[in-house]
């Protein structure tokens, strides 16, 4: 999708979701935190928002913090997890 000649009050929750996340790379980040990234979004939304998680996931020198309630959410490319219920890790 061409987002250059769109406002970004134009775009819907998860093309927006994805320029937010190509505006943060632009800064070659070491840490990228997402805290509920996909809330708000549909399947499709959802679907294509963690395709680019997953890419770059493959940048060696960032790390994605990846913040869910939902287990299913995650992207494959997430490798490592903490669960936590009550506040206690499990």
């Amino acid at each position: 999708t061409n987002f250059a000649s769109r406002r970004i009050g134009n775009l819907s929750e998860g093309e927006r979701k994805r320029v937010q996340i190509a505006r943060a790379l632009m800064c070659d980040p070491e840490l990228l935190i997402l805290d509920e990234p996909c809330q708000g979004l549909d399947e499709d939304q959802t679907n294509k928002f963690n395709h680019l998680i997953n890419e770059i996931c493959k940048i060696e020198n960032v790390t994605v913090i990846y913040v869910s309630h939902y287990q299913e959410e995650i992207p494959r490319n997430i490798e490592n997890f903490l669960h936590l219920e009550k506040g206690e890790r499990i």
